[in-house]
């Protein structure tokens, strides 16, 4: 079996290789893992879900039709959601026709509304097909409508949406173009009511360059709303008042650190900003950033956890006591993953959560991308559902409808909730080719008490 120095070796060399300009760290790792499975093994089928190990969501960034990044906007249910230990996930019927330029289809994020629910995703015939965005809508959870194609959904080369957030009547969606490779730029779309869309015109901050930039994840704040992600192979922090004009933060802290820091996700709590992701030069490729006012950032020190991840946090949530964020570790040895939790009281100190925890270990491999709260308990979602009352012990979800969720062959991006709805999206009917998912359609469940 490979070793851990050669897995690091592969995914510097695949980081290198000119056939993959500016992937991301997530997506190189997907393929260095690939190829050593391939020399280490007889070929056989690695289950999408493992490819998932939520960092297939993410590979799409950069050129290849991979998923794409999921939900975390931290909604709270203020009373009344359905207990998510006890209740059944359904999966939604979902019959409208895919042309063929939706051949690969993905829903990657899913936010509570005033008036239900909207997801957006991406849509395309397929590499080397650079797609288009995708946005659904929902007043129930049940009954979801794609909205209507229209010039914002497109772009110049590649384009991909990361996340999506309401403040008020604002929708703000966030994510990546790609004109041509190793070229790359943040993106914005914005709407007041989920099915008129605009792109925040492409200029100061938001353009990348040859050092490509992209948001991975944005937030609602007090006074307006805080995106972080990458520029080049360092990590970045955007604000925005009202969500079309955009400034990136100057980070110390972030400028001439060795090795690929990026930041995935955001979460407020206690007065205090924590943004999580991967720190690749990093022994356990954790990395974790703490602000009071999105602006100065302080980095927390994770050297004392001797837990291996194969792309650090990918998500945080603040539960009202604690931050807990989420990740995959990775088990050298077999080339397999689990499903992982950290907290902190603080964001400056952390302690791995789920060590012998049955719900997160045993054969085959588990992907985790996101964690939320809903109600009194706290979910977290990829190749499988668990649940939490507390952050520290965690069970999977009991019962599902839906046999592609149930055996794992469906990938949650993420879940919202509202009142006494809670709703998931992610992908399903995954087709893997030699270099891009080739085929892939979007899944909607409703968490149902017998409704």
């Amino acid at each position: 079996m490979p070793t851990l120095d050669e897995v690091r070796q592969a995914l510097e060399q695949l980081a290198e290789r000119p056939d993959q300009p500016g992937r991301s760290a997530q997506a190189v790792y997907r393929g260095a893992v690939a190829e050593l499975v391939d020399r280490a093994r007889p070929r056989r089928r690695v289950a999408v879900a493992l490819a998932a190990v939520a960092v297939v969501l993410v590979a799409a960034i950069v050129g290849a039709a991979a998923l794409l990044r999921s939900e975390s906007d931290e909604v709270v249910a203020t009373g009344g959601a359905p207990s998510l230990s006890n209740g059944t996930w359904v999966r939604v019927p979902y019959d409208e026709p895919q042309g063929p330029g939706d051949a690969v289809t993905q829903v990657a994020a899913v936010t509570a509304t005033d008036d239900g629910f909207v997801a957006v995703g991406r849509a395309s015939a397929g590499f080397p097909d650079p797609g288009r965005v995708a946005v659904w809508r929902s007043s129930d959870g049940w009954d979801w409508e794609r909205v209507e194609n229209q010039e914002a959904f497109t772009a110049e080369g590649f384009v991909a949406v990361m996340d999506v957030v309401a403040r008020g009547n604002q929708l703000v969606a966030v994510g990546h173009e790609q004109p041509r490779p190793s070229v790359g730029d943040a993106a914005v779309w914005v709407s007041d009511d989920g099915v008129s869309w605009s792109r925040v015109p492409n200029e100061g901050d938001l353009v990348g360059g040859a050092r490509e930039k992209v948001i991975w994840d944005v937030m609602a704040v007090s006074d307006g709303f805080v995106a972080v992600g990458a520029e080049g192979s360092d990590a970045a922090v955007w604000t925005s008042q009202d969500g079309i004009s955009w400034a990136q933060q100057s980070v110390d802290t972030f400028d001439d650190v060795p090795g690929v820091q990026v930041m995935y996700a955001i979460a407020e709590g206690d007065g205090v900003l924590v943004a999580v992701g991967l720190d690749r030069a990093s022994d356990n490729r954790l990395a974790v950033w703490t602000s009071i006012d999105g602006e100065r950032w302080t980095r927390a020190d994770l050297t004392a956890l001797d837990t291996l991840t194969n792309d650090g946090l990918s998500e945080v949530v603040w539960t009202g006591s604690r931050f807990v964020a989420v990740g995959v570790l990775t088990d050298t040895s077999a080339l397999e993953f689990d499903a992982s939790v950290w907290t902190s009281v603080d964001g400056l100190t952390w302690e791995h959560a789920t060590d012998d925890q049955p719900a997160f270990e045993g054969p085959g491999s588990q992907g985790v991308r996101t964690v939320d709260v809903v109600g009194d308990e706290l979910v977290a979602t990829g190749s499988s559902v668990w649940t939490s009352t507390d952050g520290l012990e965690w069970e999977r979800a009991a019962q599902s409808t839906d046999d592609a969720l149930a055996s794992g062959e469906a990938f949650i991006g993420g879940i919202a909730s509202a009142e006494d709805v809670v709703v998931a999206v992610g992908t399903t009917d995954l087709e893997a080719g030699p270099d891009a998912i080739q085929a892939a359609s979007p899944a909607f469940w409703r968490l149902s008490r017998g409704e």
